[in-house]
């Protein structure tokens, strides 16, 4: 992240530069007021120095546009670093709450709106600066005509923050529509298959609920696009009525001759230019907002610099579950679970499908929390102060898992025992492989941890008869050799004369099916 220290050299560097940028403005408005609306021929050095003049306004807006764009460009990489770093620092169960496709269309959608609301900021500032330097310099020409164009454009920007108040609600709605629309991209990739097989369920998502949703976010958009186009035309009709303004005024009442009301004029159509720049800036930093709340809603964990400590328990004995329970939307899923596991030895864990089984394998992970009930090992109780210190105890392989390709040097025994081709290289393409290499391969990543603690979500369900009977009678046995723990998940019930101990769920409780 960007140390404080260069965060205020920046800081610092910008407000001297926007100060000598609107001097140059003025200066450059106030030459051509004072010496080139009366010049006559042959003097040729005012046209030099009117030149030098627009050399350094056009260096000084560089600098300033540069040093802008540099703290932008800081800003994003500080902001993407800490809202990857708060995802991997949320605990589990939150973001599993959030969903992925809410989480998706933070990093593609909030990111980028973000980023582009900050890239637009120094075209406001350059513009607002502008702004109120040329006033300032009206107001210097002819107070009552500064007065009367402040009037004016007074009341076109009441308006303008009404379309603009209009346009904040639509962004809003349009960022909801994008969390359906990338819910609707998850469920056409992920059920591709049973889309394929089923077409008038591919046909009722296509027309009831993906074709609504595009429906609204078009209907949205064109709402959007109409008042930025709103927005716009109300601004230009404005300035140029400004300057029919000024030109009554000056001529109609005799407050300035014509070189005057023509050096307004001249000021107030300049001005258009950096007031439409900010206008079409402006949309952005509101869409910006939008993200921003929309991500402050998510409650991310807050940001820190550092990860969290790497140690582990190492010298353990014993791990116990005691009187855990479990609720989901008011929904009780554990009830009153009480278990422990020595280290060394091998468990397995069985029951009926949605008995609550891989709730429990997250609970013993660590990564989610019991609505009552603690956790123990040896005689620490676990909580918020060592939670992460126990996770740093435990390897797993879950049933939906993520498979890292990047292999250590240090795999090839692991290979060798469980029946996997060594790679090449460190680099292995998951596409290539089987759901039951990918299994091996997750499994090796795991052992790879070095951790005594292996647990294991129906692990051997998509191994060959053949590897699945070593895995009991072979690997199992290794494992008890190097004191590493496994608990399983497991309907192979032929094997089940490898576990020192079997657990069953039934009706949300525990009992001991095998001890």
């Amino acid at each position: 992240m960007l140390k404080l220290k260069n965060k205020n050299l920046i800081l610092s560097a910008i407000t001297l530069l926007s100060v000598f940028y609107s001097a140059l403005n003025l200066a450059v408005l106030a030459f051509i007021n004072r010496y080139l609306l009366n010049i006559t021929s042959g003097e040729y050095g005012l046209i030099l120095y009117f030149i030098i003049l627009l050399l350094l306004f056009f260096i000084a807006s560089l600098a300033f546009r540069y040093t802008i764009s540099l703290a932008s460009q800081n800003y994003i990489y500080d902001m993407r670093l800490s809202i990857i770093k708060r995802i991997l620092d949320t605990d589990y169960h939150h973001t599993r709450q959030i969903g992925r496709a809410k989480l998706i269309a933070l990093l593609s959608s909030d990111i980028a709106s973000i980023t582009n609301g900050f890239v637009r900021i120094p075209e406001i500032l350059q513009g607002g600066l502008v702004a109120i330097v040329s006033f300032f310099y009206i107001l210097y020409l002819s107070p009552i005509l500064a007065f009367s164009v402040f009037i004016w454009l007074g009341f076109g920007a009441i308006l303008c923050l009404y379309f603009i108040k209009k346009l904040y609600n639509l962004f809003k709605q349009h960022r909801k529509n994008e969390d359906r629309l990338y819910k609707n991209y998850e469920t056409s990739i992920d059920a591709h298959k049973e889309f394929s097989l089923n077409l008038k369920r591919a046909a009722d998502f296509f027309n009831l609920k993906f074709r609504l949703n595009v429906q609204d976010m078009r209907k949205n958009m064109l709402s959007i696009d109409f008042y930025q186009s709103l927005v716009s035309n109300w601004v230009s009709m404005m300035t140029l009525g400004a300057v029919g303004l000024v030109i009554y005024l000056s001529l109609g009442f005799e407050l300035l001759d014509m070189a005057g009301a023509v050096t307004i004029s001249i000021i107030i159509l300049f001005l258009r230019a950096p007031l439409m720049m900010v206008l079409f800036a402006y949309p952005s930093i509101i869409k910006s907002k939008v993200a921003a709340q929309k991500i402050k809603s998510l409650e991310l964990a807050a940001y820190k610099e550092e990860f969290d400590t790497y140690k582990s328990f190492d010298n353990w004995q014993r791990i116990e579950l005691r009187n855990i329970s479990f609720s989901y939307e008011n929904k009780l899923i554990l009830d009153n679970i009480n278990m422990r596991l020595d280290r060394g030895e091998c468990l397995f864990l069985i029951g009926e499908n949605g008995s609550g089984k891989s709730t429990l394998f997250l609970i013993l992970a660590g990564l989610l929390k019991p609505s009552s009930g603690e956790i123990y090992i040896d005689d620490v109780k676990i909580d918020s102060s060592n939670i992460q210190i126990y996770k740093n105890t435990i390897s797993a392989v879950f049933s939906e898992f993520y498979l890292f390709s990047d292999i250590e040097n240090d795999a090839k025994k692991w290979f060798e025992l469980l029946e996997f081709r060594a790679p090449n290289d460190s680099q292995i393409d998951p596409q290539n492989l089987s759901q039951g290499q990918k299994k091996r391969l997750a499994l090796i990543n795991a052992l790879l941890e070095n951790r005594n603690i292996l647990l294991l979500d129906e692990w051997a369900a998509d191994q060959d008869p053949h590897f699945r009977a070593k895995f009991y009678t072979e690997i199992l046995k290794l494992f008890k050799q190097q004191k590493i723990t496994v608990f399983a998940i497991s309907h192979d019930d032929r094997y089940f004369k490898y576990a020192d101990r079997i657990y069953e769920l039934i009706d949300r409780k525990l009992i001991n099916y095998l001890s």
